[in-house]
């Protein structure tokens, strides 16, 4: 405390850091916290060009937090972190610290999203195609349909699939608005090229031409639909259609 009042910054950096780390591993973890948080504050006030010296200080809070089960700040300290290996160009180190984010609250679609963007950043698009998906289903789960359809609008950016798109209409159509299903219409009938067949791509297709107005269209593809169900044997669904 003295060598800092006294402005000589690095030193009570490297005496608060000696004193840290044996209040760490002393088990005094709430002491522990205080300390790293006066360093933290002074390196980034006084001294940012310390900052890659004492890298390790954020990363300490962060364990910490995570034994203590303090989730949110711990998130926000890796956060931290994360963003610092980024800015940085490390970015693959930055996907590792994300993944850490994701195992702390697997239910918290954010962490999921930055590993997403991280992976994005390094070209790997096969991981974050999977991370925007279970985000987006995490967001559809805490009803926020408009955020989830983002994300998917953002995995069909990388990767136009039945799957995706099928999810994205939905979305759009239960939307309501005639803008809505004409983004619809755009999503189902670049697969529909791909399966023509496919009854859950058709109904889809129904109810998007309905939405905007095509009803005479929206008929040919339900009979589309019941010629199909009769060639599949499929009795329940050729009686709805009729």
């Amino acid at each position: 405390d003295l060598q800092s009042r006294m402005q000589a910054y690095a030193e009570a950096i490297a005496t608060y850091d000696r004193v840290g780390a044996y209040y760490s591993s002393q088990g005094f973890a709430l002491k522990a916290i205080a300390v790293y948080k006066q360093i933290r504050e002074l390196v980034q006030k006084h001294v940012p060009q310390l900052a890659d010296r004492y890298g390790h200080i954020v990363p300490k809070l962060a364990e910490i937090y995570t034994q203590l089960g303090l989730t949110s700040d711990a998130l926000a300290a890796y956060d931290e972190v994360a963003s610092r290996l980024q800015r940085g160009g490390r970015d693959r180190d930055a996907i590792d610290v994300f993944h850490k984010m994701v195992s702390l609250d697997q239910t918290n679609p954010l962490p999921h999203l930055r590993l997403a963007e991280a992976c994005c950043r390094v070209q790997a698009v096969d991981d974050a195609i999977n991370s925007f998906w279970t985000a987006s289903q995490l967001l559809l789960d805490l009803r926020r349909r408009d955020d989830a359809l983002k994300v998917i609008e953002r995995i069909l950016h990388f990767r136009l699939e039945t799957k995706y798109a099928l999810v994205a209409a939905e979305l759009y159509i239960e939307r309501g608005g005639q803008q809505d299903g004409l983004q619809a219409l755009a999503k189902l009938q670049t697969v529909f090229q791909q399966e023509p067949r496919n009854l859950d791509i058709l109904a889809l297709l129904a109810r998007a031409f309905t939405l905007i107005g095509q009803e005479t269209k929206s008929v040919e593809v339900y009979k589309e639909m019941a010629r199909i169900a009769r060639d599949q044997n499929n009795a329940e669904l050729f009686q709805q259609l009729l």
